[in-house]
This record gives C-alpha cells, sequence and structure tokens, in this order.
C-alpha cells in the first residue's frame, strides 16, 4: 500500500509520520524518501503497517490520504 501525490504532498505525509514516532532519532531520520511514479511528478511512499515498536495507528495519526494498493516505479538500469 502506498500514499500517491505529488512531492511536496508526500513530503508533508512523511513529516507527519515522522514526528509522531519522535523522528529523528538514532539512526532513523524519517519515514520514507518520496519516489517519482511512472507518472510524472506523481510521488509515492508506503503506508506504515509498524515499525520501531510503533503501530500504525500511532504512525498514521492526521494522515487522511487515500491508500493505494498499486504503484508502479520506472524500471531502474542494473548496469
Amino acid at each position: 500500500m502506498y500514499y500517491v501525490g505529488t512531492l511536496e504532498e508526500m513530503n508533508v505525509v512523511d513529516a507527519k509520520i515522522s514526528i509522531n514516532c519522535n523522528w529523528p532519532v538514532g539512526g532513523t531520520t524519517r519515514w520514507a524518501v518520496p519516489r517519482e511514479t511512472i507518472d510524472s511528478d506523481i510521488y509515492a511512499i508506503p503506508v506504515p503497517t509498524g515499525s520501531h515498536g510503533f503501530d500504525k495507528a500511532a504512525m498514521t495519526i492526521g494522515v487522511d490520504e487515500i491508500e493505494v494498493q498499486t504503484v508502479i516505479f520506472p524500471e531502474v538500469d542494473s548496469e
């Protein structure tokens, strides 16, 4: 599952999740770096299912974006 939107929107969602988890702390600085999808200017970050002792509900307080099941990212050359 992913959240999708503009780069700015995904940075806001990431900031909400990170704040809910009191990040940055230790080696963890943020939940996720938004990745551009095959659709130009549309980015995605994974929906958390729980991490670092937090469950999904605690991590997503204040996140109202719709969860999307399938996101297609550009293929990366493995050369």
